[in-house]
């Protein structure tokens, strides 16, 4: 099993421009870069921490196969939506599998696609 990222999160879940409004006696620019560096961090601290995604990102599970029970478990919750599920037939050609085949539960924690 693998879950690589494909689209990169575009923002983060506060700036650094919120964080100085609300919670830090900073008035000037010159530490800017370094409260971004320090909101990264503690994001990534934090999805480690907690296994859940603060932030929005396109993700792939790869499987080696179908799973016995018929349910894949989508890590990283909350799942926001499942684009499609693809799969190798018997002759190692690319199939995308009909969505009239599968039912994708968002409510769950984690998310899971029903076969």
């Amino acid at each position: 099993m693998a879950l690589n990222v494909i689209t990169a999160a575009t923002e983060d879940p506060v700036t650094y421009q919120e964080l100085k409004a609300s919670h830090l006696r900073v008035t000037g620019s010159e530490d800017d870069a370094y409260i971004d560096a320090l909101i990264k961090a503690a994001t990534r601290r934090t999805e480690i921490e907690t296994g859940m995604s603060l932030i929005t990102r396109t993700l792939r599970l790869t499987l080696d196969e179908f799973p016995c029970g018929r349910v894949i478990q989508l890590e990283k919750p909350p799942l926001l939506a499942v684009a499609s599920v693809k799969y190798l037939d018997t002759a190692g050609v690319l199939q995308i599998l009909n969505p009239s085949l599968y039912t994708v539960d968002i409510r769950s924690s984690p998310g899971r696609v029903i076969l």
